[in-house]
Protein backbone atom coordinates (compact mmCIF):
# COMPACT_ATOMS: atom_id res chain seq x y z
CA UNK A 1 0.00 0.00 0.00
CA UNK A 2 3.09 2.13 -0.33
CA UNK A 3 0.89 4.30 -2.88
CA UNK A 4 -1.24 5.70 -0.52
CA UNK A 5 0.88 8.16 1.38
CA UNK A 6 2.23 10.05 -2.22
CA UNK A 7 -2.42 9.33 -3.17
CA UNK A 8 -2.47 11.60 0.41
CA UNK A 9 0.22 14.72 -0.44
CA UNK A 10 -0.61 14.94 -4.27
CA UNK A 11 -4.01 13.89 -5.38
CA UNK A 12 -6.20 14.28 -2.44
CA UNK A 13 -6.27 18.37 -1.84
CA UNK A 14 -7.27 18.33 -5.58
CA UNK A 15 -10.52 16.71 -4.93
CA UNK A 16 -13.57 18.13 -4.30
CA UNK A 17 -16.80 17.28 -2.75
CA UNK A 18 -18.43 16.12 -5.76
CA UNK A 19 -15.73 14.15 -6.90
CA UNK A 20 -16.19 12.59 -3.94
CA UNK A 21 -19.74 11.52 -4.33
CA UNK A 22 -19.06 10.32 -7.91
CA UNK A 23 -16.22 8.15 -6.52
CA UNK A 24 -17.77 6.63 -3.17
CA UNK A 25 -19.95 4.27 -4.34
CA UNK A 26 -17.14 2.19 -6.40
CA UNK A 27 -14.45 2.98 -3.26
CA UNK A 28 -16.49 2.22 -0.85
CA UNK A 29 -18.28 -1.01 -1.88
CA UNK A 30 -14.97 -2.37 -2.29
CA UNK A 31 -14.57 -5.74 -0.05
CA UNK A 32 -10.47 -6.83 -0.35
CA UNK A 33 -8.94 -6.26 2.83
CA UNK A 34 -5.78 -4.57 0.97
CA UNK A 35 -8.40 -1.46 0.46
CA UNK A 36 -9.07 -0.70 3.73
CA UNK A 37 -6.67 1.53 4.15
CA UNK A 38 -7.98 3.27 0.98
CA UNK A 39 -11.47 3.37 2.04
CA UNK A 40 -10.86 4.48 5.53
CA UNK A 41 -8.56 7.73 4.11
CA UNK A 42 -11.52 8.29 1.74
CA UNK A 43 -14.00 8.13 4.41
CA UNK A 44 -11.83 10.86 6.57
CA UNK A 45 -11.99 12.73 2.86
CA UNK A 46 -15.75 12.63 3.05
CA UNK A 47 -15.74 14.49 6.64
CA UNK A 48 -12.65 16.46 5.43
CA UNK A 49 -14.47 18.31 2.80
CA UNK A 50 -17.54 17.95 4.30
CA UNK A 51 -19.77 15.96 1.85
CA UNK A 52 -22.96 15.69 4.26
CA UNK A 53 -25.09 13.90 1.71
CA UNK A 54 -23.36 10.73 2.21
CA UNK A 55 -23.25 10.97 6.17
CA UNK A 56 -26.19 7.84 6.16
CA UNK A 57 -23.81 5.68 3.95
CA UNK A 58 -20.63 6.17 6.46
CA UNK A 59 -23.42 5.53 9.10
CA UNK A 60 -23.59 2.44 7.32
CA UNK A 61 -20.02 1.63 7.01
CA UNK A 62 -19.78 2.01 10.93
CA UNK A 63 -22.38 -0.89 11.27
CA UNK A 64 -21.14 -3.18 8.51
CA UNK A 65 -17.90 -2.65 7.10
CA UNK A 66 -15.48 -5.89 7.71
CA UNK A 67 -12.65 -3.28 8.60
CA UNK A 68 -11.96 -2.27 12.00
CA UNK A 69 -10.07 0.42 10.66
CA UNK A 70 -12.91 1.64 8.15
CA UNK A 71 -15.40 1.67 11.16
CA UNK A 72 -12.89 3.53 13.34
CA UNK A 73 -12.43 6.10 10.36
CA UNK A 74 -16.42 6.13 10.43
CA UNK A 75 -17.18 7.05 13.77
CA UNK A 76 -15.39 10.35 13.66
CA UNK A 77 -15.98 10.96 10.03
CA UNK A 78 -20.06 10.61 11.25
CA UNK A 79 -19.70 12.72 13.90
CA UNK A 80 -18.24 15.73 11.60
CA UNK A 81 -21.63 14.97 9.38
CA UNK A 82 -24.01 14.92 11.59
CA UNK A 83 -24.11 15.60 14.51
CA UNK A 84 -27.23 15.61 15.17
CA UNK A 85 -28.10 12.04 13.68
CA UNK A 86 -25.45 10.24 14.57
CA UNK A 87 -26.32 8.94 18.17
CA UNK A 88 -28.25 6.14 16.88
CA UNK A 89 -25.91 4.79 14.75
CA UNK A 90 -23.10 5.31 17.46
CA UNK A 91 -25.25 3.72 20.18
CA UNK A 92 -25.58 0.36 17.73
CA UNK A 93 -21.91 0.32 17.46
CA UNK A 94 -21.20 0.14 21.11
CA UNK A 95 -21.80 -3.41 20.44
CA UNK A 96 -18.78 -4.06 17.60
CA UNK A 97 -16.80 -7.28 18.28
CA UNK A 98 -13.18 -4.60 18.07
CA UNK A 99 -12.47 -2.30 21.05
CA UNK A 100 -10.93 0.54 19.11
CA UNK A 101 -14.24 1.02 17.56
CA UNK A 102 -15.92 0.82 20.37
CA UNK A 103 -13.40 3.47 22.13
CA UNK A 104 -13.78 6.08 19.14
CA UNK A 105 -17.19 5.87 19.93
CA UNK A 106 -17.16 6.66 23.96
CA UNK A 107 -14.95 9.40 22.83
CA UNK A 108 -17.37 10.93 20.50
CA UNK A 109 -20.37 10.58 22.41
CA UNK A 110 -18.42 12.22 25.51
CA UNK A 111 -17.97 15.07 23.59
CA UNK A 112 -22.13 15.20 22.45
CA UNK A 113 -22.77 15.21 25.93
CA UNK A 114 -26.43 14.92 25.19
CA UNK A 115 -29.48 12.98 26.88
CA UNK A 116 -29.26 10.16 24.21
CA UNK A 117 -25.22 9.75 24.56
CA UNK A 118 -25.27 9.69 28.47
CA UNK A 119 -28.15 6.67 27.96
CA UNK A 120 -25.59 4.56 25.31
CA UNK A 121 -22.42 5.69 27.67
CA UNK A 122 -24.56 3.96 31.27
CA UNK A 123 -24.88 1.09 29.43
CA UNK A 124 -21.24 0.60 28.04
CA UNK A 125 -20.52 0.40 32.14
CA UNK A 126 -21.93 -3.26 31.65
CA UNK A 127 -18.94 -4.31 28.97
CA UNK A 128 -16.88 -7.45 30.13
CA UNK A 129 -14.03 -5.49 28.95
CA UNK A 130 -12.26 -3.46 31.94
CA UNK A 131 -10.88 -1.41 28.88
CA UNK A 132 -14.38 -0.55 27.38
CA UNK A 133 -15.26 0.41 30.99
CA UNK A 134 -12.28 3.11 31.64
CA UNK A 135 -13.37 4.45 28.39
CA UNK A 136 -17.16 5.16 29.77
CA UNK A 137 -16.07 6.47 32.35
CA UNK A 138 -13.49 8.65 30.95
CA UNK A 139 -16.88 9.89 28.55
CA UNK A 140 -18.62 10.73 31.61
CA UNK A 141 -16.10 12.87 33.06
CA UNK A 142 -16.84 14.98 29.92
CA UNK A 143 -20.63 15.27 30.79
CA UNK A 144 -22.37 18.64 32.19
CA UNK A 145 -25.62 16.70 33.06
CA UNK A 146 -26.03 15.98 37.25
CA UNK A 147 -27.32 12.66 35.98
CA UNK A 148 -23.90 11.73 34.64
CA UNK A 149 -22.43 11.73 38.33
CA UNK A 150 -25.34 9.51 39.82
CA UNK A 151 -24.17 6.76 37.16
CA UNK A 152 -20.90 7.15 38.59
CA UNK A 153 -21.36 6.34 41.98
CA UNK A 154 -22.38 2.95 39.96
CA UNK A 155 -19.24 2.58 38.78
CA UNK A 156 -17.61 2.77 41.91
CA UNK A 157 -18.80 -0.49 42.83
CA UNK A 158 -16.64 -2.17 39.83
CA UNK A 159 -15.26 -4.96 40.23
CA UNK A 160 -12.07 -3.48 39.10
CA UNK A 161 -10.00 -1.59 41.29
CA UNK A 162 -8.60 0.56 38.04
CA UNK A 163 -12.27 1.46 36.70
CA UNK A 164 -13.14 2.55 40.79
CA UNK A 165 -10.20 5.20 40.44
CA UNK A 166 -11.03 6.16 37.36
CA UNK A 167 -14.91 6.79 37.98
CA UNK A 168 -13.68 8.38 41.59
CA UNK A 169 -11.88 11.00 39.59
CA UNK A 170 -14.44 11.66 36.82
CA UNK A 171 -16.99 12.01 39.89
CA UNK A 172 -14.76 15.41 41.02
CA UNK A 173 -14.99 16.70 37.68
CA UNK A 174 -18.75 15.88 37.17
CA UNK A 175 -19.67 16.69 40.77
CA UNK A 176 -17.16 19.28 42.26
CA UNK A 177 -17.37 19.56 45.77
CA UNK A 178 -20.62 17.52 46.19
CA UNK A 179 -18.67 14.50 45.40
CA UNK A 180 -16.62 14.83 48.81
CA UNK A 181 -18.85 12.08 50.87
CA UNK A 182 -17.60 9.30 48.21
CA UNK A 183 -14.21 10.11 48.80
CA UNK A 184 -14.24 10.05 52.69
CA UNK A 185 -15.91 6.36 51.58
CA UNK A 186 -13.13 5.68 49.19
CA UNK A 187 -10.82 6.35 51.70
CA UNK A 188 -12.03 3.09 53.03
CA UNK A 189 -11.58 0.98 49.74
CA UNK A 190 -10.17 -1.92 50.22
CA UNK A 191 -7.29 -1.24 47.41
CA UNK A 192 -4.67 0.98 48.91
CA UNK A 193 -3.84 2.71 45.30
CA UNK A 194 -7.49 3.98 46.10
CA UNK A 195 -6.73 5.33 49.18
CA UNK A 196 -4.35 6.98 48.52
CA UNK A 197 -5.87 8.55 45.67
CA UNK A 198 -9.13 9.28 47.94
CA UNK A 199 -7.00 10.89 50.58
CA UNK A 200 -5.32 13.24 48.06
CA UNK A 201 -8.29 14.43 47.18
CA UNK A 202 -9.67 14.94 50.47
CA UNK A 203 -6.73 17.42 51.19
CA UNK A 204 -8.62 19.75 48.49
CA UNK A 205 -11.91 20.10 50.11
CA UNK A 206 -9.98 22.42 52.24
CA UNK A 207 -11.31 20.48 55.88
CA UNK A 208 -8.38 18.81 58.15
CA UNK A 209 -11.92 17.52 60.22
CA UNK A 210 -13.10 15.56 57.16
CA UNK A 211 -10.02 13.16 57.85
CA UNK A 212 -11.31 11.74 61.13
CA UNK A 213 -14.04 10.37 59.32
CA UNK A 214 -12.21 8.13 57.51
CA UNK A 215 -10.96 6.25 60.60
CA UNK A 216 -13.95 7.12 62.72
Amino acid sequence: MGHWPRFKEVVAPQINAKILQQLSSNVLSAKADQWAPGKAFFVELLSLKKVKKLSKTVGNLLLQDPSPEVRRASVFALYDLDCSGCIPYLSRALSDKDNEVKKAVLMVLGDLGSPSALKSITGALQDQSQEIRMAAVEALSKQKDPSAAQVLLKALRDSDKDVRMAALRALKSVWGDKSKEQFIRAAQDTDWQIRMVAVYYLKEFGKDSEFLKIYS
